[in-house]
């Protein structure tokens, strides 16, 4: 497969990105974001699928709107024709090899979920660790883009190695205790750790910028540290 000079070095800085980080919120946001520009995509999400309740969670998402990810997460989810299925590959999956584009548009996760953001053509990547899954890539245009091309599946099943790699890297274990912290705390800790500014963080967690800076000063009260180098500087392992 040929890959233009710039399509190499953004292959190259993934694959260093990969190599460095593992599936935290935080992380997956950035890799998400990155994805997002290699393949020229309007919209992404990555999902956790927890087999034993049946249903995807800790989902990072771009440019859909709040309430869109809320009605994923509590309903669309469950109703949704084409994510499981394109879950049993372990290969890049177009959207449209598991259902027609009519079929598709005619369906209530169609008309009432996707084509609210804008979301027409994707395709899913879905990162196995053995026999466990792991986390999701989810890539999505506009209608005005057009569709993903085999050459994009080839290229995301290039990264596939690496992204499975990072869900098999272990989180570092931390020298503070993750007793003193909330699990909404935990997940901005992740995030500081990733390099995530105040307002992508936001984003991802479908909260405001000042709610988001409350949490944070919690957690600068709990580890006694002032600033997040000081912060990045205590969760170093030992």
């Amino acid at each position: 497969m040929y890959l233009s000079q710039k399509e190499l070095c953004t292959m190259m800085d993934l694959v260093s990105f990969t190599l460095q980080h593992n599936t935290t919120l935080g992380s997956r946001q950035l890799l998400l974001d990155k994805l997002m520009e290699m393949f020229r995509a309007d919209y992404g999400a990555s999902c956790c699928w927890n087999p034993n309740e049946k249903y995807y969670q800790e989902g990072v998402f771009s440019n859909m709107s709040l309430d869109n990810i809320s009605k994923y997460n509590d309903y669309y989810q469950f109703h949704d024709p084409i994510t499981n299925k394109l879950r049993q590959f372990r290969r890049a999956v177009a959207v449209s090899e598991v259902i027609s584009r009519d079929q598709l548009i005619q369906t209530e996760f169609y008309n009432d979920f996707l084509q609210r953001d804008g979301l027409s053509f994707g395709v899913n990547l879905h990162i196995y660790c053995g026999q466990e899954h792991v986390f999701d890539v989810r890539l999505w245009r506009s209608q005005q883009q057009g569709d993903f091309d085999v050459k994009h599946l080839n290229q995301l099943d290039l990264l596939l190695p690496y992204l499975r790699a990072m869900g098999e890297r272990e989180p570092l274990k931390e020298s503070l205790s993750f007793n003193l912290f909330t699990q909404r705390e935990l997940e901005v800790i992740s995030q500081i750790k990733s390099g995530m500014n105040d307002k992508n963080m936001a984003r991802t967690m479908n909260v405001s910028v000042t709610t988001l800076r409350s949490h944070i000063r919690s957690i600068y009260k709990k580890a006694d540290v002032h600033s997040r180098t000081e912060l990045i500087s205590k969760l170093a392992p030992n």
